[in-house]
């Protein structure tokens, strides 16, 4: 066998390689999708997703020449991807509760007004009074923004959220969220295939936190924010021009590109006109206050365990309950504002 012989079956062999890996993801790929979208028919969703691989094999083993066989299991797994490529979001579904209306968001100078603002009292995770409420706030009155992490089962996984501070009236919350349809549970792979819509709870913490602190028993930390004035306003903007957006364009929830961190990270670098590079703690959210102690914007040389501590509000919410006064008692002792890092720090 000559050398050219050799090298072209070296290559015909790596691309035959290269097609089955392909092949094989792309199967894999497809039939999560038909698992997912096919819920909650049980017998369907799990009939499709293992009759797909059957019909992409059946053409490789008896279609010859064999790049045929390839070709029909292309246009077989063409089914699925097509109909992935197709779906569009919508607002017209029967949501639950929680997420069953879009926020409406009127800019009147400096006056915003918001419509469908969520105000839900709970006694218990599925026991609330359910209360849409129309409220303004003056955006010349807006005097700080925190960041909140919750903390929910591991530590490296965190849902994230904002509350703007207003001089003149309540706080704002800002929860990016997965839309669902009644009966519907959220699954963090079922995300990647279209599953949920996206949607800006905008909520007060009497709400949203006490939810977290009081109901669900999960971790929440509430970390102050040093952030330029006219920058934390344009991000309030942002936002909130985005929120209502999503009641006339609506999107998906992605887990990845679309989620409650990196969402508002992109919100974030409209107003800087830039976009911070990914790292690991953006996907990995739970290790961002981690990542900012490291950085040394938290302003103490303290253990990290110490300083963390200071900012988890549980015990005060438990203590006090959900009443009025709620954002103030949970704030009581809380540590120092966050400080901006500098870009030699970043870099």
């Amino acid at each position: 066998m000559t050398f050219t012989k050799i090298t072209r079956s070296i290559l015909l062999l790596v691309a035959w390689g290269m097609t089955g890996l392909v092949l094989i993801l792309a199967t894999l790929l497809g039939a999560l999708f038909l698992f997912f979208s096919l819920q909650p028919s049980a017998w369907v969703s799990i009939t499709a997703a293992c009759l797909l691989p059957i019909l992409v094999v059946v053409p490789l083993i008896f279609i010859r020449p064999a790049w045929q066989g390839v070709v029909a299991s292309i246009l077989v797994l063409a089914v699925p991807f097509t109909w992935f490529f197709l779906l569009t979001p919508s607002n017209d579904r029967d949501w639950q509760d929680p997420v069953a209306r879009v926020p409406v968001v009127d800019f009147d100078g400096d006056i915003v007004t918001i419509r469908d603002q969520r105000a839900f009292r709970y006694r218990a995770v599925d026991d609330y009074d359910i209360d849409w409420v129309e409220r303004s706030y003056d955006l010349a009155q807006l005097t700080g923004v925190d960041v909140m992490f919750v903390y929910w089962g591991s530590p490296d996984i965190a849902h994230t959220m904002l509350s703007f501070t207003f001089s003149d009236g309540p706080r704002l919350v800002v929860s990016v969220e997965t839309r669902m349809e009644a009966g519907e549970k959220y699954g963090a792979l079922r995300s990647f295939f279209k599953q949920y819509e996206l949607i800006y709870v905008l909520a007060d913490e009497r709400d949203v936190v006490a939810l977290r602190t009081n109901h669900r028993g999960e971790d929440v930390y509430i970390f102050p924010l040093s952030i330029d004035p006219v920058e934390r306003r344009e991000l309030l903007v942002e936002i909130l021009t985005r929120a209502d957006e999503l009641g006339r364009e609506p999107d998906f929830y992605r887990t990845i590109g679309a989620n409650c961190t990196t969402t508002l990270l992109k919100d974030l670098g409209q107003v800087r006109g830039d976009h911070s590079p990914w790292r690991i703690e953006v996907l990995l959210n739970g290790r961002m206050p981690r990542m900012a102690y490291d950085r040394g914007q938290f302003p103490t040389d303290a253990p990290y365990e110490e300083v963390i501590a200071r900012y988890r509000v549980n015990d005060r919410a438990l203590a006090g309950g959900t009443g009025p006064g709620f954002s103030e008692r949970v704030r009581a002792g809380l540590g120092p504002a966050l400080q901006p890092v500098s870009p030699a720090v970043v870099d």
